[in-house]
């Protein structure tokens, strides 16, 4: 059962083959050679990391939501704050499967099974990012007409969330009358985003934007993620702030323009 639960967390590498769990030799004698504490210097750091995301996403390509959540855990014991886990380790190990599913290295049932996986992490990581206090001011996010990921969305609404934002998340596949609504309806409104993460969805994008513009003047819309690779990009969609292709860029850029609205607010 130890074995099991090093497996299940992260620290024993193993592939479940026909339900039994095959453990990597390499990590096995690595796990077996350890002796009292070590102090780790910031190479063996970064690569433990991405040992944990490559572990990660095995278990969000084979199904197994318990082990990755396990995975998380174990992280947020032992180094990680709630964040780090998303910019550390869920969005490289999302990435990577995007990218091997682009490849033809993996099946289009393989992406669906670990995304469907990673909405149910990242409903149970959600908890972790409330903050006690007054908020911020508000910001609406989501994604664009034909727009279909909402694993990104997520994780940039609870990143936001963290940094003591109240948060609008409207997903995936957002209609721009839903943005508009959602935007009138929002109290101390500082900013609303926008991510895309496929290419060729410019004119929902546009369409959306200008809409927004209209309705709430002066409300700073940023638009950002694979799918707006550039600022040029983003500039001839309309937009404001292009958030960057990652979700820690687009964090920092929407509390900037946030605090910017706010510092407005309080000179009127």
């Amino acid at each position: 059962m130890t074995a099991y639960r090093y497996v299940r967390t992260g620290r024993l590498q193993a592939t479940s083959v026909n339900g039994n769990w095959q453990i990597d030799r390499q990590s096995l004698l690595a796990l077996a050679g350890k002796s009292g504490p070590i102090r780790k210097s910031r190479s063996t750091k970064g690569r433990s990391r991405a040992v944990e995301a490559k572990g990660l996403e095995r278990r969000l390509i084979e199904g197994d939501a318990e082990g990755a959540f396990g995975v998380c855990e174990a992280a947020l014991v032992s180094w990680a704050r709630p964040a780090d886990l998303y910019t550390e380790m869920l969005v490289p190990a999302l990435r990577s499967i995007g990218d091997r599913w682009a490849v033809g290295e993996l099946t289009v049932a393989d992406e669906h099974r670990a995304s469907a996986v990673a909405i149910r992490v990242v409903g149970r990581l959600s908890p972790k990012f409330v903050r006690r206090g007054r908020r911020r001011g508000s910001v609406v996010v989501g994604a664009p007409s034909g727009e279909l990921h909402a694993v990104p969305v997520a994780l940039v609404a609870d990143l936001l969330r963290g940094a003591g934002l109240e948060v609008v998340d409207l997903g995936a596949n957002t209609p721009a009358q839903a943005f508009v609504d959602a935007a009138l309806k929002s109290d101390r409104l500082r900013a609303i985003a926008m991510g895309s993460t496929i290419r060729g969805n410019d004119v929902a994008i546009r369409d959306c934007v200008t809409e927004l513009h209209d309705a709430v003047p002066g409300i700073p819309v940023l638009v950002g993620g694979a799918g707006v690779p550039t600022e040029k990009v983003s500039r001839r969609l309309g937009a404001d702030v292009w958030s960057g292709p990652d979700g820690r860029t687009a964090v920092d850029l929407i509390i900037a323009a946030s605090s910017n609205a706010s510092a407005r607010e309080g000179d009127d």
